[in-house]
């Protein structure tokens, strides 16, 4: 059992943490990536907790799909009943994995086992990857009275509004002088998505997320955000409008280069058969 280590991803972490909890002797460790803390491990603590597995917890302060206030709420207990845990919050990251949260599990892994941690130095993790629908990283722009009236509702312990949620994505309906923030994460696309379709969805973790995703711009270096500053809803609408041009003008240019293909197929249908005999020969 020293070198037995369980894990998993979302319901497949909250299997694992519980078997975990509830085996009778004590493991190289756990591993739980987007998960929770289900009735019965819970109350596996409660009744007393003395084994020595360490747990690692890895969580998306974006998830839309497992609340990070289960991982909160999964800290607060485990750290209660004494369990040697190791907490890790991926800023902006929704439901799915991304390389930083791999190369944290892989050195837990190495830690466990008691193997040699140079058998992961120099692995490229390659690109974020994510779990069920979520798309990859994107940086959307929200608005920022509507991000302070999700804020408060989520420190008054109140319930998210749609209204609010909606209003976060359609700088159409602002006044101009409305603020737009930047905001970076996985997944949000999805997201607003369905939002706009009035989907059902958690709205307290869609809150949780579009902030992560605003927190998550904010820790970037000031170089890389540098591009990225915030605007009115006026000038988000005039550069919306210019972008629009661009493209239709992109697509006239697109259809002359397509017309003009037509042409010099027509021509080299008109060729005399002896040439088109040669061409094919």
């Amino acid at each position: 059992p020293e070198r037995l280590l369980v894990g998993g991803f979302s319901q497949g972490a909250a299997v694992a943490l519980e078997s975990a909890l509830s085996y009778s002797g004590s493991l190289a460790g756990c591993i739980v990536l987007s998960g929770w803390l289900t009735p019965r491990a819970r109350n596996v603590l409660v009744g007393g907790w003395k084994l020595k597995t360490p747990v690692l917890v890895c969580h998306g302060t974006a998830d839309d799909m497992v609340g990070f206030d289960c991982a909160e709420a999964a800290e607060t207990a485990l750290r209660t009943a004494g369990v040697n845990l190791q907490f890790e919050r991926f800023e902006g990251l929704s439901h799915g994995s991304c390389p930083k949260l791999l190369q944290t599990v892989a050195a837990f892994t190495c830690a466990s086992l008691r193997c040699d941690a140079a058998a992961i130095e120099g692995i490229e993790w390659g690109e974020s990857g994510s779990d069920s629908d979520s798309e990859d990283v994107s940086l959307v722009y929200l608005c920022k009275r509507s991000l302070e009236t999700i804020r408060e509702q989520l420190e008054g312990n109140a319930s998210v509004s749609i209204s609010a949620l909606k209003a976060l994505m359609d700088p159409s309906q602002l006044s101009d002088h409305d603020v737009l923030v930047p905001g970076l994460g996985r997944g949000l696309g999805n997201l607003l998505g369905k939002v706009e379709k009035a989907e059902s969805l958690d709205l307290t973790a869609a809150g949780r997320a579009f902030l992560g995703a605003v927190d998550a711009f904010q820790s970037m270096p000031v170089s890389d955000r540098a591009a990225f500053l915030p605007m009115t809803a006026k000038e988000w609408r005039e550069r919306a409008s210019q972008t629009s041009d661009d493209e239709e003008e992109d697509a006239g240019e697109h259809g002359e280069e397509e017309d003009l293909s037509d042409d010099e197929e027509l021509e080299e249908d008109m060729e005399s058969p002896a040439k088109k005999t040669r061409l094919s020969m």
